[in-house]
């Protein structure tokens, strides 16, 4: 099986990669299609989650004065969620078809969009990852600043 991928591979438009670099991106992109996809499966159990939570405090008696009366910001952080969590698997799953079409069709231009997404996939997930480190460290200033001052 391995030699008929292989001499496929060899006539692959003015490409500079190694036919191992190839079977390996083949194998990436299908991987990134299985995590896209296990990513907009867990984003809808976020928003049925989010309507679950909405209508929660109407069908429990009691839970009207409680943490749970509070269901409409719980709904919207898991929307909010959802909505975030929405672009690096859409870039995921636009690197994995596009990869796995550009080596179907031996198409330099999608093999060069499917790195695109790629990159932007990783460029989100890095920006979103600062973003959570200076949170997190304002936080911790917060937190020894109240400690300082006596304001627990």
């Amino acid at each position: 099986m391995e030699t008929t991928e292989t001499s496929s591979f060899e006539s692959f438009e003015n490409s500079s990669l190694s036919i191992n670099s190839i079977l390996f991106l083949k194998e990436t992109g299908k991987w990134a299609k299985f995590l896209s996809i296990v990513g907009f499966v867990s984003m809808g159990i976020m928003i049925i989650a989010a309507l679950f939570a909405s209508t929660l405090p109407n069908t429990i008696p009691g839970l009207e004065n409680t943490l749970m009366s509070s269901a409409g910001l719980i709904s919207s952080l898991y929307v909010l969620m959802a909505a975030i969590y929405f672009f690096p698997f859409y870039y995921l799953f636009q690197f994995s078809n596009k990869i796995n079409k550009a080596f179907k069709l031996k198409d330099n231009r999608l093999l060069e969009d499917s790195f695109k997404n790629l990159k932007s996939h990783y460029k989100f997930i890095g920006v979103f990852t600062l973003i959570f480190i200076l949170f997190y460290i304002v936080l911790i200033f917060m937190a020894v600043f109240a400690g300082l001052s006596g304001d627990f």
